[in-house]
């Protein structure tokens, strides 16, 4: 079985998924953010022939807690040669 291929963050490592947002909406997120579909998306698409495939973890509203977190709760389940790419957010974030 081929590792898998995780990311974990906040929104900006979430992306847009294309099949959350309808043909209308499309265009104005293009216009927005420039592109759907997340930065670990397109690594994936580089490194597809080495990892079965991909496992977006990030939320938007995630401060540096609930990254460690799900980050700790997915540990369990890793297996040898799964990849896990981590996007910390800024330190402030979360901080009351």
């Amino acid at each position: 079985m081929k590792p898998l291929f995780y990311t974990i963050g906040d929104s900006f490592t979430r992306g847009v998924r294309t099949d959350e947002v309808n043909t209308d909406e499309r265009d104005k997120f293009h216009a927005y953010k420039g592109t759907l579909g997340s930065f670990g998306d397109w690594i994936f698409k580089d490194l597809n022939r080495r990892f079965n495939r991909h496992i977006n973890l990030s939320a938007g509203g995630y401060d540096n807690k609930s990254i460690i977190r799900t980050c700790k709760l997915l540990r369990e389940n890793l297996i040898k040669n799964d990849f896990v790419l981590i996007a910390m957010t800024n330190p402030s974030r979360g901080q009351r």
